[in-house]
């Protein structure tokens, strides 16, 4: 960090960070020998070219050794979101970082911190492990719940969504495996992935499919009879694309409600 700009790599990132009530603490501990450090931020704000702004309260307690920094506890919150942390940074001339994370989101706000628009409401609840050293980016890997969380993409909604599922995740995308997705006409589970954060794939299978609901948000048309489906789906395309640039692929079994198996 060196005058405002952060140097990552081969990429350098304007960066502004603003704090304001802050109160630090530190005590020296003989018997370590360390330091005890806390820090209090009432409204810190992260500016950078990138991405929105960012504004949250900040907590943290840290022991700090020679060679090690221990982060004993720490909290991230926003009005409608929180995260703690807890973990090492050791080694400091090759630094690795792992931190033991536990938070809960509003889908809004991370939507705005992300850049992904098509989410919005509801909550998303993480937990999990974030390893970071010199010769890996920061990846996070752990277990993911969300619930009332709404899409919209161009002319495409989904409405009061829940997800379950693993996590891995890292600047080059997301991957989710043993997902478990569930809208109010429909079951999916499968697995799916982000790569670069827009390239969208997604194989499993679908149970209790509302044909008439499927219809309306695929091709924004409804059929002239009621059918459950159910079967295998593959899709792959651009998050934010019309759904004719999508590549999908299904085999369906389709019952019409009320009637005999076609």
């Amino acid at each position: 960090l060196r005058n405002g700009v952060v140097h990552s790599a081969w990429t350098h990132a304007p960066l502004d960070i603003r704090g304001d009530n802050t109160l630090l603490s530190l005590a020296y501990n003989r018997r370590g020998p360390a330091y005890l450090a806390k820090v209090e931020v009432g409204y810190l704000c992260i500016d950078c070219n990138s991405r929105s702004s960012v504004a949250f309260g900040v907590s943290a307690a840290a022991r700090l050794e020679r060679d090690k920094v221990t982060i004993l506890s720490s909290q991230a919150h926003t009005s409608g979101s929180t995260m703690r942390a807890s973990g090492t940074l050791r080694n400091f001339s090759y630094p690795v970082l792992d931190l033991q994370l536990n938070g809960s989101a509003a889908a809004d706000e991370l939507a705005n911190v992300t850049g992904l628009s098509e989410f919005h409401g509801g909550r998303l609840q993480l937990s999990g492990t974030l390893h970071r050293d010199p010769e890996h980016s920061a990846s996070l890997n752990g277990v993911l719940n969300a619930s009332g969380v709404d899409f919209r993409s161009g002319e495409y909604r989904l409405d009061h969504c829940a997800v379950e599922s693993t996590v891995l995740a890292s600047p080059s995308g997301i991957q989710l495996s043993n997902l478990r997705f569930q809208t109010g006409w429909g079951k999916f589970a499968g697995r799916a992935s982000l790569d670069q954060w827009r390239k969208l794939s997604v194989s499993g299978s679908v149970a209790g499919v509302d044909v008439i609901s499927a219809e309306r948000f695929l091709f924004q048309d409804q059929l002239p009879w009621q059918a459950s489906a159910a079967g295998s789906l593959k899709i792959d395309g651009l998050m934010g694309a019309k759904l004719r640039d999508f590549i999908i692929e299904t085999n369906l079994d389709v019952s019409e409600i009320g009637r005999a198996h076609v």
